[in-house]
């Protein structure tokens, strides 16, 4: 840009792998000198959605030279930059003549006049060569000149215009040039096409930007856009989102100035790739009034119904992601197969309040325990009911990541190991308190296990080690449930008066308390866990960071799980 002059530069924003928030946009320039501006600030974007700001560059006095301005987005712990260059030039100027200086031409034809030379002002002699007067009006030719003879002057801050008396009638053949911001993307993305349409003297017209399923722009096409141009080059552009792999082309058309001259832009293919990873459709999420909802990646909830009026405790996915299993009190075991809910005849009391499940990891059968020793197996036909001899209430159930055994906690330090071969015995936890969570590390070298009483043990599969939780967190308050991050064994602890603790395989942190309502079930997908509780309480961790999530709702969340 000219030294005293501005110039803008659109900053494009789209969402990934149905990330959504609101980013916070900010500018620096280096080195000191043009000011910035950004304008809006601040883009909420909405699941696979985009959004732009607008960058201005003003260079004031900025000695000649060039700057970068790093635009930077950040939201919570991800932040992303680019920099725009920006070459501020000084205010030559020129002279010209122009030999002939009259033509006579038709409509289609052309003629070169050639300056004998163009001389700047501060004696230096910019060019020296023919050019083409392909751009006529009847007011006269405009020649157009800019310091580097790569570039044209089309819309340029540079450009310095002069008129010379030169008179012709000729409209040019208006051209168009495109080029697609990327040639490859993932399915689910989005690609933006820039067009510059060099339409010198025309009266306006039409640009329609078309996309193909086939990758050599022929076959039936889909309208992406259409522009209305005005007089000028005019830069305009058009942005798909391509949901399906395949080999597609995109190719720009331009209609509608007066003598009917239009300009196709070249054939560019598009090959959109098979997407690597495909984010979890959506969550299970239960309540004490029995409802059933619908959580999606983008925080909307979503009702799916109330099969049952009384408390819902917990949901389970099959590993395979066909089912889930739902329990609740009142003997309530309820299949939903991501269309219907299902009420599963298991043949125990109603008086019988069913409180754990577990799917053992290769989705043959998933363990449920109830209050009054009752422990279930169903496989997905059967409800099978396994002898105890424990009149105990089977408050959590975990398995191990092999398959071989499941733990099983209840009051007063009760541990019991469940054998995939059947067998239920009782292990010496050397504990009194009252246990309501287990769960097992993700590399099976470890269970933790906790309740109330401020006590937390560490069982290895043979010896149980009690941690220290001394001054961590009030021992007034209960442990309601634990869940191991899959991917790197770091375990959230959640319970009572908004309680989150974290344990890394070797110490215990506790998180700031965002909520006072209890917390009573976490679920992992990816590398963010959602945490479920009273009155509505919903929260994500991410990263080391503890967000609270709007629900819209005061119903009491009891359990969630992503669907796998």
């Amino acid at each position: 840009m000219l030294q005293g002059s501005s110039g803008t530069s659109t900053i494009n924003i789209s969402s990934v792998n149905g990330y959504s928030g609101t980013l916070n946009l900010s500018a620096s320039i280096s080195p000191s000198g043009p000011t910035t501006n950004l304008n809006p600030t601040t883009i909420t974007l909405t699941s696979n959605g985009a959004g732009s700001s607008t960058l201005n560059v003003t260079s004031n006095a900025a000695p000649q030279g060039s700057y970068s301005v790093n635009v930077t987005a950040t939201s919570g712990s991800l932040s992303h930059s680019v920099i725009v260059a920006v070459s501020i030039t000084g205010q030559p100027n020129f002279s010209i003549s122009a030999s002939p200086s009259s033509l006579t031409l038709g409509q289609t034809s052309s003629a070169t006049i050639t300056p004998v030379t163009v001389t700047a002002s501060d004696d230096q002699t910019w060019f020296e060569s023919s050019y083409l007067a392909d751009s006529f009006s009847a007011q006269g030719l405009i020649w157009m000149f800019f310091e580097d003879t790569s570039k044209t002057c089309e819309h340029q801050s540079g450009c310095l215009l002069y008129t010379t008396s030169t008179t012709g009638s000729n409209w040019a053949t208006p051209t168009i040039t495109t080029n697609l911001s990327s040639s490859k993307i993932t399915a689910g993305g989005s690609v933006t096409d820039s067009a510059t349409l060099t339409l010198s003297f025309q009266a306006g017209g039409t640009a329609t930007y078309n996309v193909f399923s086939t990758g050599d722009c022929t076959g039936t096409s889909t309208i992406v856009s259409t522009v209305t141009v005005t007089n000028g080059a005019v830069p305009n552009s058009a942005s798909r989102t391509f949901n399906t792999p395949g080999n597609y082309s995109w190719s720009a058309v331009y209609s509608g100035d007066p003598n009917d001259n239009g300009a196709t832009s070249s054939c560019e293919p598009l090959v959109v790739n098979s997407s690597t990873t495909t984010p979890p459709s959506y969550a299970i999420v239960v309540s004490y009034e029995g409802f059933v909802y619908r959580l999606y990646p983008n925080g909307t909830l979503s009702l799916i119904g109330q099969p049952v009026t009384s408390q819902l405790r917990a949901v389970s996915w099959k590993p395979d992601g066909s089912y889930a299993l739902i329990i609740g009190d009142h003997a309530v075991l309820i299949k939903y197969d991501g269309t219907s809910l299902t009420t599963i005849p298991t043949g125990i009391a109603t008086t019988v309040n069913f409180l754990s499940i577990s799917w053992r990891p290769d989705g043959s059968y998933a363990l449920v325990g109830g209050s009054g020793g009752i422990l279930l197996k169903y496989d997905g036909t059967t409800v099978t009911q396994i002898p105890s001899s424990y009149a105990v209430s089977f408050r959590a159930i975990s398995w191990n990541p092999s398959g071989t055994q499941a733990l099983l906690v209840s009051y007063f330090g009760q541990v019991f190991q469940y054998q995939s071969t059947g067998q239920l015995t009782k292990l010496s936890s050397g504990a009194s308190q009252s246990f309501d969570a287990v769960a097992w590390s993700p590399d099976g070298s470890y269970a933790l296990i906790a309740g109330d009483g401020g006590g937390i043990l560490k069982y290895n599969g043979t010896t149980f080690q009690a941690l220290n939780t001394a001054g961590l967190y009030s021992s007034t308050l209960t442990v309601r449930f634990i869940s191991f991050n899959p991917a790197d064994n770091l375990a959230l602890l959640v319970g009572d008066s908004g309680l989150v603790l974290t344990y890394n395989g070797t110490s215990l942190s506790a998180l700031p308390t965002l909520t006072s309502n209890t917390l009573y079930s976490v679920s992992w997908t990816a590398s963010t866990a959602y945490i479920v509780g009273g009155a509505g309480a919903m929260l994500t961790y991410s990263g080391g960071t503890l967000k609270t999530v709007p629900t819209g709702t005061f119903s009491g969340f009891r359990g969630i799980a992503w669907k796998p």
